[in-house]
């Protein structure tokens, strides 16, 4: 696993593992580098475990309607309703 020079997927910055992390993936057999630096896996952590249940309100990415999420959509990827996700499966 490359554990230099990663980048994170929600702010662009570069991070890398302390020596710690890295042991850790290791025992784990973990062969997939982190998505997140540190403080946006905090932050996301934050988001989706703040209450339990709460739907967030987006806006679909192909029809354009406002639709109801039960999880924290990531800003690099679509979003899609009911509808227009079962037209995508």
């Amino acid at each position: 696993m490359n554990s230099g020079n990663l980048v994170c997927r929600c702010c662009g910055g570069s991070f890398s593992l302390s020596d710690a992390q890295r042991n850790f993936l290791t025992e784990h057999d973990c062969a997939a580098p982190p998505l997140y630096c540190s403080s946006c896996f905090a932050d996301r952590l934050r988001q989706i475990w703040e209450v339990p249940g709460e739907k967030r309100v987006a806006v679909c990415s192909v029809c354009g309607i406002q639709t109801r999420l039960c999880f924290v959509p990531c800003q690099d990827r679509p979003v899609y309703c009911q509808k227009c996700f079962r037209k995508q499966v």
